[in-house]
């Protein structure tokens, strides 16, 4: 899995995957007392990308979807 910590503000940003949860937690914990502000983590469930030209897309699954 690859999780994402995203303050939850706008322009929601983030810069880095982070491998585990508990290294995103770690991560959200350390902005949170830096910045004094609520951050959440994002779980990657998939995505999807352009092979050529034209389509067809491409998904992958990072889990299942219920």
């Amino acid at each position: 899995m690859r999780y994402a910590v995203v303050r939850d503000k706008l322009p929601y940003a983030f810069t880095k995957f982070h491998d585990t949860f508990a290294e995103a937690k770690t991560e959200a914990e350390r902005l949170c007392m830096q910045e004094r502000a609520t951050f959440i983590i994002l779980e990657v469930v998939g995505s999807v990308r352009r092979e050529n030209p034209k389509p067809p897309l491409v998904w992958t699954w990072e889990r299942a979807i219920e």
